[in-house]
């Protein structure tokens, strides 16, 4: 989906435009909303970059999923992410992350990084940390 609102996004901005979630206020047009909050996920995760933060990524065994659960992938893993500043100390996490499989990769769950919304993730905990 590309963004028919009238700003100018950049390719980052334009990234969360197209996979992110959104909210709106009631007074204005979702395309605002949803520019917005790309352009504020965009802000936090170069900011993140910037302060050199790390994400780390573990396959969440706790994950209180069932493969009935309508929500779940069955079988696939679910993952935990967690998000620290250069000292170690943690400014975020998200446990029970369900990427579902890899496409054409034989019933193989997916890695984080194979997937758009764990970029998506990593910026909504910069942006709850920052």
């Amino acid at each position: 989906m590309t963004n028919t609102h009238l700003v100018t996004l950049t390719e980052d901005e334009q990234f969360f435009y197209d996979h992110a979630g959104y909210s709106h206020r009631p007074d204005e047009e979702p395309s605002s909303g949803r520019t917005r909050g790309a352009i504020l996920l965009a802000m936090a995760e170069r900011e993140a970059r910037h302060r050199n933060w790390v994400y780390s990524w573990w396959i969440d065994a706790d994950a209180d999923i069932t493969p009935t659960d309508t929500y779940s992938v069955s079988g696939a893993e679910h993952w935990g992410v967690t998000l620290c500043d250069v000292n170690g100390v943690i400014l975020g996490s998200l446990w029970s992350i369900d990427l579902g499989f890899a496409h054409g990769n034989h019933g193989e769950p997916k890695q984080p990084e194979d997937d758009p919304y764990h970029r998506v993730v990593q910026a909504e905990l910069a942006l709850e940390a920052l």
